[in-house]
């Protein structure tokens, strides 16, 4: 197994890279990759952000169960890499920002302070894990825990009802454009 000092660099070294893409999609320096259509990334942000949820949901309820904290490093472990994908999509959406509706920027200017947060609350759970393994009952732990499951909560929650709205609009304006027609 890896000691104390090893798991703690892996954790540092993981916010520092959610951290850095964080920042990489603010600074815009994103001239390098191409931009994808923004309604897409933001369907691939709702997969993940559900996916993301399931398991922030699943580690919430080890936190009443005797679990041994392997258990809770496999779950969190899981986790940290759906945050970490999750910054994928987000780069990818503040490189296509520019060409974004409306709709989509909302999107974005949303879901960014959420992944940080979350993000944040992540590297917080491996933390005190690495630290005090094996008190997984703790009450600064099970808050950690419960926190990080209510904010993928409304991660998910919000994505989701950007996808349909944006869904929505586009049927509503093709509707439009046949009444305006005559088709």
């Amino acid at each position: 197994m890896y000691s104390k000092q090893q798991k703690s660099a892996s954790t540092r070294f993981t916010l520092l890279s959610v951290l850095a893409a964080f920042v990489f999609c603010l600074t815009g320096a994103s001239s390098v990759a191409r931009a994808a259509d923004p309604a897409s990334l933001l369907a691939q942000a709702r997969t993940s952000a559900s996916q993301l949820n399931q398991d922030a949901t699943t580690m919430q309820s080890f936190a009443g169960n005797r679990l041994s904290w392997k258990s809770h490093a496999h779950q969190i472990n899981l986790i940290k890499g759906h945050v970490n994908r999750m910054g994928e999509v987000l780069s990818q959406l503040h490189e296509a920002r520019g060409d974004a509706s409306q709709v989509h920027q909302q999107a974005i200017d949303r879901i960014s302070p959420l992944l940080q947060e979350i993000a944040s609350n992540t590297t917080a759970v491996i933390d005190h894990l690495n630290e005090n393994q094996g008190h997984t009952w703790s009450p600064t732990y099970q808050s950690y825990v419960s926190e990080n499951a209510r904010l993928t909560s409304e991660l998910s929650g919000a994505i989701s009802n950007f996808v349909e709205y944006d869904k929505t609009k586009t049927r509503m304006d093709q509707l439009e454009q046949k009444l305006n027609t005559g088709e």
